[in-house]
């Protein structure tokens, strides 16, 4: 979703950190707020946390706050392999994010895959390799790719 880098904001005893982030839990999309030592724990897109205790704000607008009870911890979880439908296709920078058929979910693809799939070859059907939704590899792409220069 939306995950903002760490700023210093002034408070009653000084400056601490805090950062703003927009997670995913279903189709609920929550916004919340790390302060202090939270804010400043490794986070990335796509990455799967367990906040505990957090305080709810109404106002200005529905949010949830860090306390000093809080704690983020990032869960590991397996790699997945799973066979997917690719309808979309975003390169970016840091690599790209894949659109599948199925409930219109996303996976990140790092750059170092070399994902290069033309908006022709769409849709594809691809073995992924995944973590929390990063494609660690990418099985059969080759494969199909030498059968598609074949067929030409």
């Amino acid at each position: 979703m939306q995950l903002q880098v760490p700023r210093m904001t002034r408070v009653a005893d000084g400056e601490v950190p805090i950062r703003d982030l927009s997670l995913r839990c279903g189709q609920v999309v929550l916004e919340v707020s790390l302060w202090r030592d939270e804010a400043l724990v490794e986070l990335s897109l796509g990455d799967q946390v367990e906040i505990s205790c957090l305080r709810a704000s109404l106002r200005p607008s529905p949010k949830l706050n860090s306390s000093s009870y809080s704690t983020v911890e990032k869960t590991v979880a397996e790699p997945v392999e799973v066979e997917v439908t690719i309808i979309g296709v975003m390169e970016g920078d840091a690599g790209a994010t894949v659109l599948l058929s199925d409930a219109y979910e996303e996976f990140t693809v790092p750059a170092a895959l070399h994902l290069d799939i033309a908006a022709d070859d769409l849709p594809i059907k691809l073995t992924l390799i995944h973590q929390n939704n990063t494609v660690n590899s990418i099985e059969q792409l080759g494969e199909m790719l030498e059968a598609m220069f074949e067929s030409i």
